[in-house]
């Protein structure tokens, strides 16, 4: 039987959206050769190592992929294939929500499920805190020019112009 070990950093969805992200190539942690006992079990051992070039703090997620090839007695080669992912988290969580709530409405349906980073759904405890918003008392728009670094109207006079431009930059 010979098997091997190639390791894949997986980042969360978020990552993506932060803009440039590390592309790293699968790298080969293990190979080797090794027989089946009685029953036709066996065994591999490996060190789940980390890629150090990946920051902690990304979330990531790195998945071991173990591919083993077995020859029978009769020479016939079955091939099979597993992935194995671990993080320096141990569980993900979902929330499943509607994309707006009617907020006349008593009760509302959220669901929430817990998974181990194999995709295997998990019981946990948490703490989920719903925080009103605070509204903006004006919408302003992106400033078409730097903000000037003197002012030559009031606060008061440059709102009353231009209510939907920043006077500094609070936004």
């Amino acid at each position: 039987m010979v098997y091997r070990v190639k390791r894949n950093v997986q980042y969360p969805e978020w990552y993506y959206w932060r803009g440039p992200y590390y592309n790293s190539e699968s790298q080969e942690i293990t190979f080797g050769e090794t027989l089946t006992n009685e029953k036709g079990k066996f065994e591999i051992e490996f060190k789940a190592i980390p890629d150090e070039g990946v920051s902690k703090e990304n979330l990531p997620v790195f998945n071991y992929e173990v591919t083993v090839d077995i020859t029978d007695i009769n020479g016939e080669t079955r091939s099979a294939t597993t992935i194995i992912n671990v993080g320096y988290h141990s569980m993900t969580v979902s929330i499943n929500a509607p994309e707006t709530i009617d907020k006349t409405l008593k009760e509302k349906d959220i669901t929430i499920e817990a998974f181990n980073l194999n995709g295997s759904t998990i019981d946990s405890k948490g703490t989920i805190k719903v925080i009103k918003l605070n509204a903006p008392d004006r919408i302003l728009r992106t400033r078409p020019w730097l903000a000037p670094d003197f002012q030559d109207i009031s606060e008061a006079q440059f709102l009353q112009l231009f209510p939907h431009d920043a006077f500094k930059n609070e936004n």
